[in-house]
């Protein structure tokens, strides 16, 4: 859902560097590719992944959705990089932007899924000129999980620590410098900086962690990249008001194959591109922002509601720490239910939010 207010107007010519990461999906580039004729940006890199060995109809899939960029039909200059073979998302993403990143100094970085308000692209150029020098912030990104989040000042953007990578933007310099260090992430995340994260950050992020380590991967690039920004006490530009939303859960996304994600396709509105006052609300929005985040997205994985209200009501029972994780939004329930309400009161619909709300305390709710 998109508010009615008018939009800021985008250069004829829009001059900032897009980065496109693609792989099977024809129909996501395609329509990505019609939203980015509305932009017209100048200069387009194509990072594309190669088929899987063994799948039928990926290598089909992987050369219709290059042939989607061959619409483009302004004046772009586009790069394109294709995998001979299947690197799988992180190694894919990390090569595609080493690439992208020895061709351009910034960029605005969407995977083909990711399906940004047109405002977003104004945005994010003003908010990588308005930081470029300033080397506290590792990224800009778009996708603002409570929709709407001003921390008393009508800015912008605002500071948090957790990164989102649903529409984002970045510099080169930035991204080498994650990639020389990235070897060593794992032990610098243990450090004093690491420490100073809410608890329920904290254990989401060691979770992602523990899961890449389960199954035998190195750490997803996502979750390595927003350890990296906390070990090295940086922080993320969030928008002020949602401009995401990510179209992936489906039987052909990598990782939302199912299930229902309330943060996926939360209300967009037309960006608010100014910035001189978001430092001013630092340590506020990193205490509350990414706790309301980390909470409601450990709401959306829950699998079973009726065992984790349970749990969460008993008391000294020896659970393992994984567990005690998933249970805090249960056992933070008034919390939890603070930030589904705030949610409706900025666009969700009441339907869903009851939903929720429902699922956190067990309790039907009354409708009139």
């Amino acid at each position: 859902m998109d508010a009615a207010p008018s939009e800021p107007s985008l250069d004829v010519s829009f001059d900032t560097p897009v980065v496109v990461i693609a792989f099977n999906r024809p129909h996501h580039a395609t329509r990505l590719v019609d939203l980015l004729r509305t932009v017209r940006p100048s200069h387009l890199l194509v990072v594309l992944d190669g088929p899987r060995p063994g799948v039928q109809g990926d290598a089909a899939a992987c050369a219709a959705t290059a042939r989607a960029f061959d619409a483009i039909d302004w004046p772009c200059k586009v790069e394109t990089d294709v995998s001979p073979r299947n690197l799988g998302c992180g190694n894919r993403v990390r090569s595609g932007l080493d690439w992208a990143f020895a061709r351009v100094e910034r960029a605005i970085i969407l995977e083909d899924d990711i399906d940004p308000h047109p405002s977003f692209f104004a945005w994010a150029k003003a908010a990588l000129d308005a930081f470029a020098n300033d080397e506290r912030i590792a990224a800009v990104n778009g996708h603002n999980p409570l929709v709407r989040w001003e921390a008393g000042s009508p800015t912008g953007g605002f500071l948090g620590r957790r990164d989102s990578v649903y529409g984002w933007a970045t510099w080169a310099h930035v991204w080498r410098a994650f990639r020389d260090a990235e070897r060593n992430v794992s032990d610098a995340v243990h450090g004093d900086a690491f420490e100073t994260l809410d608890p329920a950050t904290k254990g989401l992020m060691t979770w992602f962690a523990s899961q890449a380590r389960r199954y035998g991967s190195t750490l997803s690039w996502d979750v390595a990249w927003s350890y990296w920004i906390v070990a090295t006490r940086r922080s993320v530009i969030v928008s002020t008001v949602n401009l995401i939303h990510n179209l992936g859960i489906g039987p052909d996304a990598t990782h939302q194959a199912s299930g229902h994600d309330l943060l996926h396709t939360l209300p967009r509105y037309p960006a608010i591109p100014t910035f001189e006052r978001a430092a001013h609300a630092r340590e506020e929005v990193a205490a509350h922002v990414d706790r309301a985040r980390t909470l409601l997205e450990l709401l959306v994985r829950v699998e079973n509601p009726g065992v984790a209200r349970r749990l969460a009501r008993a008391s000294g029972l020896p659970l393992a720490s994984e567990m005690q994780l998933h249970l805090q939004p249960f056992v933070h329930a008034d919390e939890t239910r603070r930030w589904l309400r705030h949610l409706g009161r900025h666009g969700v619909p009441v339907a869903v939010v009851d939903t929720w709300l429902e699922i956190v305390t067990g309790a039907r709710r009354h409708r009139a």
